[in-house]
């Protein structure tokens, strides 16, 4: 099906940009950065996530992708998650979930403050 192809070529292309940006391979078949996925898990939606790492990389330690690539190319963690959390305009960090589409749509990059309710 066009739409399973295009969600790999999807995965696969985040997967190596993410190399770029300085992320190393995880055990998490739901991440992008997974190296343990099936052939089935590259046709779903995957997300940069928190992931325990892969034992080339590291036998011990996890690695937060979505930090990572905050720190490495700005934006802002809060605002990219509540656009995709239903009603979160008063939401706090600790009450989002990383919800919403694959981690390629999922970040808005911004400079903009938060204002308090």
């Amino acid at each position: 099906e066009p739409s399973e192809m295009a969600q790999a070529l999807a995965n696969v292309a985040s997967h190596e940009l993410g190399h770029l940006l300085g992320l190393v391979h995880t055990v998490d078949p739901r991440g992008i950065m997974d190296v343990t996925a099936s052939l089935r898990d590259l046709l779903t939606n995957q997300s940069f996530r928190k992931a325990p790492l892969h034992a080339d990389v590291f036998p011990i330690g996890s690695q937060d992708g979505i930090q990572m690539l905050l720190d490495t190319v700005g934006g802002d963690q809060l605002l990219s998650l509540m656009k995709y959390v239903e009603g979160s305009a008063q939401k706090r960090d600790a009450d989002l979930v990383p919800t919403g589409p694959p981690a390629r749509a999922q970040f808005i990059f911004t400079s903009t403050q938060l204002d308090e309710p």
